[in-house]
């Protein structure tokens, strides 16, 4: 699958993280689509199959935890990272438990987007 172009979806409500993940992406690998919230990213996770996510926790409409646990029920292989700025561990292992793979601490570097992928998912980096 060494052609095989990857698509991912960012759901956050701060533009500016979504531009971080975006531009740390190769756009000869990777399909990047955003949403800037937890309702719009599940709307766009069901009519469209993603290889990985990266999903805030707190946001407005639909919060990350309950995002997560419905992409899951529909593509319980997608890979999730969760992005957050908040240490709020309860959140945290919530999204855990509904199958989110990776925690991302806000903010990051392009490396540590570049590292998680090459961990969860090694042939896509």
């Amino acid at each position: 699958m060494k052609n095989k172009i990857y698509n991912v979806l960012v759901v956050d409500d701060e533009q500016a993280i979504c531009d971080v993940i975006v531009d740390a992406l190769p756009k000869r690998k990777y399909k990047v689509d955003v949403a800037c919230d937890g309702q719009q990213g599940l709307e766009m996770a069901r009519s469209k199959e993603y290889d990985v996510v990266f999903m805030d926790l707190y946001m407005p409409v639909l919060d990350g935890c309950e995002a997560i646990k419905m992409i899951k029920s529909v593509y319980p292989g997608v890979i999730v990272i969760i992005m957050t700025a908040a240490a709020n561990r309860e959140m945290v292992e919530k999204a855990l438990k509904y199958g989110a793979n990776s925690v991302m601490v806000k903010p990051f570097r392009i490396s540590e987007v570049q590292s998680i992928l090459k961990m969860l998912a090694p042939q896509s980096v």
